[in-house]
């Protein structure tokens, strides 16, 4: 058959299957990728011409009928070949294409990303808290789906470009697809859904996200949180760890390696560093009723309290849940920020399988503080005392005693 490429015609054998949809890669010169939105099946043909005065170009043509495979391949490769499911050669010569059996493979794999990419769509579209920014990553997505963006073989790497797409279409630093070697197992219905099979003992593992709590000679407490672990979870850990920092003159809380967390557990921590019942951020979801925090100092009553100097360090690493912590604390005159401008990343979120392989983390809320009616999407928290992340507690240290000698 001959297409027109520009004002010439260029001979080109091609053998179609009839299964839709999918993406196949067949070599580097020429690649067919099936339409997702035509409810006809088209073909999108992509030839390259090397040293020849055409330049690559796309064409799309109606799906023809498939043929015996056996009728353009290699003659002394035909009994082999003939086993394999007729899928697609397309170029000068069916000869040069040697399928070898890897088509089959091409094209589960162009199917599984294929799907995985269309649940993440349809999740983005129905749950992410802004609709009209859903609405232009879902199309983001097609048209990187339909340029053959995703026909990667690499598991971590289609996770890494998928989830690169979502954040270059949003702006959103949450939006992130993992993908899991270990299959994921549904949780009972009415549970929440969480990114490890067994969450208790990952959190039991990386002692509930509270890395270390002790006090130095000078009487300056140090407590370091890592991620801020449900309290479902952590409430004892917490605990534990308020009662060794407790009767410190001075506290810092390390949050420069803090990936963020439960804001429950924000309000459990702000909880121990006040005196009074008092409000911290809402969440408001994009269709459901606003959420309200409160620290309450009332079940903890060996806590450190609200009146000694309390200092946060922070880093461009701090996100999420973690910034929540220091936004508020700071809104509220409680602690003195010191150290880097943190990540920005202020939309609660829930976790989904679009398969049992691939997770994704799905803003679904956003924060509003009650002081400064906004927070710190996109822009982060800024520190009242900056300075580079790496020399922050030695700062806030030199801070935190001075403030003890004072107290």
């Amino acid at each position: 058959m001959y297409l027109p490429l520009g004002l010439a015609l260029l001979p080109v054998p091609v053998l179609v299957s009839s299964s839709p949809h999918y993406s196949v890669s067949s070599s580097r010169q020429c690649r067919l990728a099936w339409s997702v939105s035509s409810p006809r099946a088209w073909a999108s043909l992509y030839i390259g011409a090397p040293r020849t005065s055409f330049p690559s170009a796309r064409i799309a043509l109606p799906l023809v009928a498939a043929q015996p495979l056996a009728q353009v391949a290699d003659p002394l490769r035909q009994p082999r070949l003939a086993a394999q499911p007729p899928w697609v050669i397309i170029g000068r010569s069916a000869k040069r294409a040697r399928l070898r059996g890897r088509l089959s493979s091409n094209v589960r794999l162009c199917m599984k990303n294929s799907s995985i990419v269309h649940a993440v769509s349809a999740l983005v579209n129905e749950r992410y808290v802004f609709p009209v920014i859903a609405e232009r990553v879902v199309s983001h997505l097609s048209q990187r789906l339909g340029s053959g963006a995703y026909d990667i073989s690499d598991e971590e790497e289609f996770a890494s470009r998928l989830t690169d797409d979502l954040r270059h279409a949003s702006g959103d630093l949450h939006l992130r697809v993992r993908h899991s070697a270990e299959p994921h197992i549904p949780e009972e219905s009415g549970d929440t859904v969480r990114e490890q099979n067994d969450r208790a003992k990952h959190c039991r593992e990386m002692g509930y996200g509270i890395a270390s709590a002790h006090r130095l000679e000078s009487a300056v407490a140090i407590l370091d949180i890592r991620e801020l672990v449900e309290p479902e979870l952590s409430r004892s850990a917490y605990d534990t760890a308020f009662s060794c920092v407790a009767d410190a003159s001075a506290l810092i809380i390390d949050l420069r390696q803090c990936v963020g967390g439960d804001p429950n557990t924000v309000a459990l921590v702000c909880s121990n560093l006040v005196d009074s019942r008092t409000q911290l951020s809402s969440i408001v979801p994009r269709s459901a009723q606003t959420e309200h925090f409160w620290a309450d100092p009332t079940p903890y009553p060996r806590r450190f309290g609200g009146k000694k100097p309390l200092f946060i360090t922070v880093s461009d690493f701090t996100f999420s849940g973690a910034e929540m912590l220091a936004y508020d604390l700071q809104a509220i005159g409680r602690a003195v920020v010191v150290g880097a401008v943190t990540g920005g990343g202020a939309n609660p979120c829930a976790f989904h399988w679009p398969s049992p392989h691939f997770s994704l983390l799905l803003p679904e809320a956003s924060a509003v503080n009650p002081i400064t009616g906004s927070n710190w999407e996109a822009r982060g928290v800024a520190p009242n005392v900056p300075c580079p992340e790496d020399e922050a507690l030695s700062v806030a240290m030199e801070l935190a005693q001075k403030g003890a000698s004072n107290a």
